[in-house]
């Protein structure tokens, strides 16, 4: 098999060999978003691997051409195609990277979604409308993501995030890469999503902070009213957009309980197998 092209950083923890979740972060951070969550869960007998997407963090850019959700997934299949052992048992997404794992639980490649700020419809469109010449300007220009990690995280976890992704934030390149990216949102593929997940069976998971500012929880109670009986909501008091490092050592207590509930061990093992 050739190499992953552009070839992934991966950032891993829990025990080797044992049931694990893919954890695909948002913009514009990277794999290490999910840190202090992974660490969480390892405590609890659960790997996590996080790639950085590729443009982010240690991952190359996708080679030149429009930035999709189908194109990042495909990157993403081919990335699970190259890695040993046994399949995800869910895939968690924060912000865009939830829709990356839409399309993932689509191909048949996770049979679990948990979505963080992370709406599966045409909640969309106002990201897609940021990426209109008068709107870029403030949201990428003026900020490149600088806004979302200032307000999206609660006081006192703010620096230690700032000081992970504010440096990738500066490189000129991505004020483009991010709205290139919204640019490539098709409300048509996202106005079919709810129907096309909800006909796979698969369970969700809306794991959402409380006081997010961006996603707010009436849209994490819109996409599980969608989803239908199959759809779970969790919201984390004390966390904003970015609840996975606001409340790591809550958000891996209910991803363990709902993979539990929801027969993941059985089918892997793992803890309570």
């Amino acid at each position: 098999m050739r190499p992953l092209q552009p070839p992934p950083a991966l950032h891993r923890w829990g025990p080797p060999g044992g049931p694990w979740v893919l954890a695909l972060h948002g913009l514009p951070t990277g794999g290490q978003l999910a840190g202090p969550l992974g660490g969480a869960l390892a405590a609890a007998g659960v790997g996590l691997v996080a790639p950085d997407l590729p443009g982010y963090g240690a991952t190359p850019p996708l080679p030149p051409g429009p930035l999709t959700v189908a194109r990042h997934a495909d990157w993403l299949e081919a990335l699970l195609d190259r890695l040993p052992g046994p399949p995800p048992v869910a895939v968690l997404g924060h912000d865009y990277g939830g829709l990356l794992g839409a399309a993932l639980v689509l191909r048949g490649r996770a049979p679990r979604l948990a979505l963080s700020s992370a709406v599966t419809d045409r909640g969309w469109a106002f990201a897609r409308l940021t990426a209109l010449p008068l709107l870029e300007r403030y949201f990428y220009r003026a900020h490149a993501g600088r806004l979302y990690l200032r307000l999206g995280v609660v006081p006192g976890r703010q620096d230690a995030l700032a000081r992970l992704f504010l440096d990738q934030t500066r490189s000129p390149r991505m004020p483009g890469r991010m709205r290139e990216t919204a640019r490539g949102l098709s409300m048509g593929w996202l106005g079919a999503l709810p129907a096309r997940l909800r006909a796979t069976g698969a369970p969700l998971l809306a794991l959402w902070g409380a006081d997010d500012p961006f996603f707010r929880p009436r849209a994490a109670r819109r996409i599980c009213r969608k989803h239908g009986d199959g759809a779970r909501l969790v919201l984390i008091a004390g966390a904003r957009h970015f609840v996975w490092w606001d409340r790591p050592a809550a958000c891996a207590r209910v991803v363990a309980g709902w993979l539990a509930e929801t027969g993941a061990w059985a089918e892997a093992g793992g803890p309570g197998a």
